[in-house]
């Protein structure tokens, strides 16, 4: 089977600019309304500690959700992508429940470790700002109102930047990961291929340049600029090779390539890193 790895990373970057501009409304406002609490906080009490803000519970939610929402699209514009090539018609429509079950896992997984440094990042934020003003003659002497407005009109900029940051380095290893999900629901591991494909960004890393068309078997790394990954933006990887890559992964059936037959037998599993025993 040959594969147009142009149309085939135009669509892939289509959907994922659908799916991060959807998380990017969610998260940005999960963001507003912490630092909403913090700033009411400062205003009334002049408090500026925030311990209560932030919390990982909301947080760890935050991530389950964006790998399943992100996971199923992907995962269905796979298996769509390939009806075309398979021997045998699969119904994937009753695989959606498991998938996002796995999707989630991942989320839980990757935010139970990021979720202390955005926590703590966006804790630091308010209180160099609060602080900083606080030293303001200027700012001080204004009345709760106008310093509300300010502060609202400030940390509502950081909540857009901070939200398209953690989406941004979260949604390409949601995405890689969905398609790897689906490609193993539809196909044995055995009898496929994985294929590295770059983003047309001119930004793009050159490690991520030079991995463009590597051609591993599934169940292998690929090697990008020394390390191994499992697929682009493995959250296993170092994070100069991960964070705001859009690159993908084309899974590809070997010649021949057979089906699954009972869809009820299939497990669903490969190996991802660090992140393959859920």
């Amino acid at each position: 089977m040959k594969l147009d790895r142009d149309k085939w990373q135009t669509d892939f970057e289509k959907q994922l600019d659908i799916s991060e501009k959807k998380q990017i409304a969610i998260v940005k406002r999960f963001y507003k309304s912490e630092y909403n609490k913090g700033i009411d906080s400062f205003i009334a009490d002049g408090q500026t500690n925030f311990l209560n803000l932030f919390d990982d519970k909301p947080l760890l939610k935050i991530y389950s959700d964006l790998y399943t929402q992100i996971g199923i699209r992907f995962a269905n514009w796979y298996a769509k992508n390939f009806e075309k090539y398979l021997t045998k018609q699969i119904d994937t429509s009753n695989l959606n429940d498991i998938w996002a079950a796995r999707f989630a896992a991942l989320g839980i997984s990757v935010g139970s470790q990021r979720v202390t440094l955005v926590s703590g990042t966006a804790k630091q934020t308010l209180i160099r700002i609060t602080q900083r003003l606080m030293s303001d003659p200027e700012f001080m002497t204004l009345g709760a109102v106008e310093k509300g407005r300010i502060l609202r009109s400030q940390f509502n900029r950081y909540s857009q930047f901070q939200a398209e940051r953690l989406v941004r380095t979260e949604a390409t290893a949601a995405a890689n990961f969905a398609t790897s999900e689906a490609a193993t629901t539809i196909f044995p591991g055995d009898q496929l291929q994985k294929e590295w494909i770059a983003s047309f960004d001119d930004r793009t890393r050159s490690t991520h340049s030079e991995a463009d068309g590597q051609i591993v078997d599934q169940n292998a790394p690929f090697l990008v600029g020394g390390s191994q990954m499992m697929f682009p933006g493995d959250p296993s990887a170092p994070a100069s090779e991960v964070i705001n890559c859009r690159c993908s992964i084309a899974h590809i059936p070997k010649e021949g390539a057979q089906t699954i037959g009972e869809i009820q037998n299939i497990g669903l599993g490969i190996s991802a890193g660090g992140f393959n025993n859920f």
